[in-house]
């Protein structure tokens, strides 16, 4: 049984394939895939988060970011680099 198991060990170290073994190549696909999809996620709920805020202002707020320009979709867009339709999508 020891010498059984020492040689699956060994194969797993090798980068044979087994029923549980995840090959290190595999694992930072998955890793970098869910670190992007993490990202994305956290950068539109920011950015739902900052347009729904504006349309929350009252008349005081609205009046002050009038005399300030305001901001629009492609201002929010260009600041994080995406593009206004991306924006408009995520708002949503």
């Amino acid at each position: 049984m020891y010498n059984h198991l020492t040689k699956q060990k060994k194969g797993h170290i090798r980068g044979e394939e087994g029923e549980s073994f995840v090959r290190r190549s595999e694992h930072q696909e998955k890793l970098q895939q869910a670190r992007e999809d993490t990202r994305a996620e956290t950068r539109n709920d920011i950015l739902q988060d900052v347009w729904n805020g504006l349309g929350s202002m009252d008349d005081d707020d609205i009046q002050k970011v009038k005399r300030f320009d305001g901001i629009t979709q492609t201002q929010l867009a260009e600041a994080v680099g995406l593009s206004q339709q991306q924006i408009s999508n995520i708002v949503k």
